[in-house]
């Protein structure tokens, strides 16, 4: 058991944080697996792959979904699977006018039947979406009739009782059966049977089924990714402990927090999660980033080499055809979108992109510099670099991080559009609020700016959602606005996104600009540009309102200020709506 853990550990891992597993090609799909099918206008299917055909009469696709499609746009749904054996999913799904989707990834027939330009194309792929697909899986292994039963059981349900069910034998004869089928794939759990048959029937190999991304896309430590990677190998957790020289009490906790991270909670569910998330980013891949992103915990991530051999993070949510429009983070968090976000500004018709600044996330830090000016000069560079990499010309900005903004506009005027600043911060110098929790973590990280290091990395390396939760209650809690909005458990996953790569260490981005807020200096006014915008919570618990409209409007004259009433410091996640109407006006 010791050299299969250690096998897994080499194969599966590689070099973690190093950007080759980052940009790898998106996995190779078994065609069967594939669900694709050409409607027509009405949206009467005219030709689907096999996989669609065999499971149309269980899937439902929103009505909302063909009609942006008929006016000609590319939109991402949710599709609702509900097989004959019980159970209800969700499916990421693509839909878009023919003339477009022949740039698609599509099996030869779509294609052709696409390419005559007329109708409405559906892309999507599903581990369990087809028996046959996973019958094949099954025979690959060797499995025998009842042994494939039991099997294809496994993989739609957790628990013994149901798996007997849908293989129509008794509790004791399933369990017998998948011993079998564990023997013949090669594992000794079921959550690794799952797991291999879910990447086979997908026409992954199974060793490449945990890469690096696991510690880089999904914000885990390099010791949660290696637990995660075995677990979902089926590993048991004793075997965990003794192959990373680990207490079990310490593989447990870890455990915990994976789980968290991934929505589950068995590891037959982490390990079909671990394999859903190749089927989201093979569909991102396979139109082109037509469809956009929005998957609850895992970020749409690529990496960039800069000229001066620099790593810089990012994440392009698409469509493509939208109007590029950068969200930068804010100097306590990562570049991960709320979805309230992302979805307010899809539903503009935007293209979304979010760069980690230096030293945050997955982006190199830049010499260690703590001098702000020498770092968001380096985060220009970046921001010009992915936006040449994406042949973008132009972009607007939603901006939590105001240095940034007005260095992109003194840098590289003609590259940006319109500019949103939200609850824009203040100088310490200019900033009276001392009120509250926040207040008091202000005067204490001025006194002593070097705690904030040691603040940081002792709640991130112990946050999970429940605390986050509780935290977010306490810290909002002069705030009426933001203390509704941290009830909203949507809200909290998504400001957990965004913080959870602290998690793993990255913290010196943070931390500098921290200590440069605190120490900054005068900040000159501006030319006149009639193009930024500002959007202030009316009772957002860090810097008084009125404070904020009046340092700004002097160093940015030609800005609209609006103070948006019913919103705090988490404006962002709770009123997108204004900041689309900021972009749009």
């Amino acid at each position: 058991m010791r050299q299969e853990v250690e096998h897994l550990l080499v194969s599966s891992m590689g070099d973690v944080g190093d950007s080759g597993g980052l940009i790898a090609s998106a996995p190779s799909f078994n065609r069967r697996a594939i669900i694709a099918a050409v409607f027509n206008q009405a949206g009467d299917p005219l030709i689907g792959t096999k996989a669609y055909t065999d499971i149309r009469d269980y899937l439902s696709i929103a009505p909302d979904g063909f009609e942006a499609a008929r006016h000609g746009a590319v939109v991402r749904t949710l599709a609702e699977f509900e097989p004959p054996w019980g159970g209800r999913e969700l499916v990421l799904a693509a839909l878009g006018p023919a003339r477009v989707a022949v740039n698609w990834r599509l099996p030869e027939d779509i294609a052709e039947v696409a390419g005559r330009g007329a109708g409405i194309v559906l892309l999507t792929a599903m581990p369990a979406s087809d028996e046959q697909v996973l019958i094949g899986a099954c025979q690959a292994f060797g499995l025998n009739g009842l042994e494939t039963r039991v099997a294809l059981g496994a993989v739609r349900a957790g628990d013994i009782q149901p798996i007997a069910r849908i293989a129509q034998v008794s509790p004791n004869t399933a369990k017998e059966a998948l011993a079998g089928a564990m023997r013949k794939v090669g594992v000794t759990r079921r959550a690794a049977l799952v797991g291999r048959l879910s990447l086979v029937a997908l026409g992954t190999v199974p060793k490449d089924s945990h890469p690096s991304w696991l510690s880089d896309a999904w914000g885990l430590t390099v010791r949660q990714a290696q637990i995660a990677g075995l677990i979902g190998n089926g590993i048991s957790r004793g075997d965990v402990a003794t192959a990373l020289g680990l207490g079990q009490a310490v593989v447990r906790k870890e455990l915990e927090a994976i789980y968290q991270t991934f929505g589950v909670t068995t590891a037959a569910g982490l390990a079909r999660k671990l394999a859903e998330s190749l089927a989201v980013r093979w569909l991102t891949e396979a139109t082109a980033g037509d469809i956009g992103f929005d998957d609850e915990w895992s970020e749409p991530l690529s990496i960039l080499r800069t000229k001066q051999g620099r790593r810089v993070s990012y994440s392009d949510y698409g469509p493509r055809s939208g109007r590029p429009t950068l969200v930068l983070h804010s100097a306590s968090s990562n570049r991960p979108v709320s979805r309230a976000l992302l979805r307010a500004l899809h539903g503009a018709g935007r293209r979304v992109i979010a760069i980690d600044r230096p030293g945050f996330g997955l982006t190199d830090d830049f010499r260690r510099s703590r001098e702000v000016r020498a770092r968001m000069v380096a985060a220009v560079q970046d921001t010009l670099e992915v936006l040449d990499k994406l042949n973008i010309a132009q972009a607007d900005i939603v901006s939590r991080h105001t240095p940034l903004a007005v260095r992109c506009h003194v840098l590289a005027p003609e590259r940006f559009g319109v500019i949103v600043l939200v609850n824009p911060g203040l100088p310490a110098v200019m900033d009276t609020r001392r009120s509250g929790l926040s207040g008091f973590s202000k005067t204490i990280f001025e006194a002593n700016p070097w705690a904030i290091r040691q603040t940081l990395r002792g709640v991130a390396a112990h946050m999970s959602i429940p605390r986050l939760a509780r935290l977010l209650r306490t810290w909002m809690r002069d705030s009426p606005a933001d203390r509704a909005a941290a009830e909203n458990p949507e809200l909290v996953r998504d400001y957990f996104r965004g913080v959870r790569m602290f998690g793993t260490g990255r913290v010196s981005g943070c931390v500098a600009e921290l200590i440069e807020r605190i120490r900054e200096g005068p900040i000159e006014p501006l030319p006149f540009y009639n193009q930024w915008r500002i959007l202030v919570g009316s009772s957002d618990i860090l810097y008084d309102p009125s404070e904020m409209t009046a340092f700004w409007r002097p160093r940015l004259p030609g800005a609209t200020i609006r103070e948006v009433r019913g919103a705090g410091r988490l404006l962002p996640y709770s009123h997108p709506e204004a900041i689309v109407e900021a972009l749009e006006s």
